[in-house]
């Protein structure tokens, strides 16, 4: 377990050097964004008025400039942040497994499932820690609205309302819905260790198999969703976001652990490194 988590504190601090600021960029803009110029109380900044014909009425509109410019830019680096993490984990795992830097980490005292799976658990944190910071800075981007704070909401009453419709408990749909959001990144950096390893097989058109795998394989990722989702009984479940939720889950999980073990078989029967 040592060399293990040798493995992923080398990989954390690795990717860190991209992450911690890419992140921090993002929770400073929300947070100024939150707390200064967005909701009714924000700074009179880049302001402007307009005027909209409603039936006749005139009504005249005010536009929070600044308002709308941290939000338009926390959209975009949300969006950047959530892509790059994506981008350089698929990155990094190509370059320490399959390019130069396989030829040194292959020398080290370590298997090649745990050279693999340190690179799954490293993964598995960012992607919390990525969906963790961008909820919370969509919580401060969102902290005053209408001249109060989130904080003055009576979430108790929206509780209750939900579960009253849905049937459920709210807390539990959000981290049920979190857990799903989560596996289902996962399984996409998982696929791209996968299609990777794949591709090495080929000396040649790596680029244009990776495409095409990736092509056939999500048509039949879709596939295998559509015949499970039609043949659930809808009307029969006491909760149908629920079921949805954990059979998305479950069906991910899946797929996560097929494209690590089969990743692991051809590192280790095929490996061809660069």
């Amino acid at each position: 377990m040592g060399k293990l988590f040798t493995v992923v504190k080398y990989e954390i601090l690795n990717t860190s050097r991209i992450f911690v600021p890419l992140y921090s960029v993002l929770v400073i803009v929300s947070l100024l964004g939150g707390f200064l110029f967005y909701g009714e109380n924000s700074l009179p900044i880049l302001n402007g008025q307009y005027t909209m014909n409603i039936n006749g009425v005139e009504t005249v509109k005010t536009i929070n400039g600044m308002g709308f410019l941290f939000g338009s830019v926390f959209i975009i680096l949300t969006t950047v942040a959530f892509a790059i993490t994506l981008f350089l984990l698929i990155s990094r795992f190509s370059k320490s497994m399959l390019g130069d830097e396989a030829y040194l980490n292959m020398t080290l005292p370590l298997t090649l499932g745990q050279q693999i799976w340190g690179r799954v658990i490293c993964s598995f944190l960012w992607v919390i820690s990525c969906s963790t910071i961008i909820s919370l800075a969509s919580v401060f981007i969102h902290f005053r609205k209408k001249g109060t704070t989130i904080f003055n909401i009576n979430y108790s009453d929206f509780a209750a309302r939900f579960a009253e419709y849905y049937g459920i408990n709210f807390i539990w749909m959000i981290i049920s819905l979190l857990v799903t959001v989560i596996c289902l990144i996962m399984t996409f950096i998982l696929f791209g260790f996968f299609i990777s390893a794949l591709s090495h097989l080929f000396k040649k058109h790596r680029g244009i198999t990776k495409i095409f795998m990736s092509v056939i394989l999500f048509i039949v990722y879709c596939n295998i969703l559509r015949y499970v989702f039609s043949s659930i009984d809808y009307k029969a479940v006491s909760c149908a976001p629920m079921v949805i939720t954990w059979t998305l889950t479950g069906i991910n999980t899946v797929f996560s652990l097929i494209y690590i073990f089969t990743t692991q078989f051809i590192l280790a029967t095929k490996l061809n490194l660069e």
